[in-house]
């Protein structure tokens, strides 16, 4: 397809900020919550837009943001 829709739940992270090799074993710990992600070209923007009109949502770009609260314990709910 032309949109790619995923839905995450029960994420968990690692942090990496803490040693020279990589993290496998200490948990952060990440708020209760589900993300959905909707992914396509330019070219299926107005396409994608119809698939979400009317879906009550709060639209963002919080994954990232989330993962690096869940390891700064600085959250910013938006």
């Amino acid at each position: 397809g032309k949109v790619r829709v995923t839905v995450d739940n029960m994420q968990s992270l690692w942090d990496q900020r803490c040693g020279p090799t990589p993290n496998m074993i200490h948990k952060s710990t990440l708020p209760d919550m589900v993300v959905i992600e909707v992914k396509f070209g330019l070219m299926h923007r107005e396409l994608a837009s119809k698939y979400l009109q009317g879906i009550p949502l709060l639209v963002s770009r919080q994954k990232y943001i989330n993962g690096v609260n869940a390891v700064t314990g600085n959250w910013v709910w938006l």
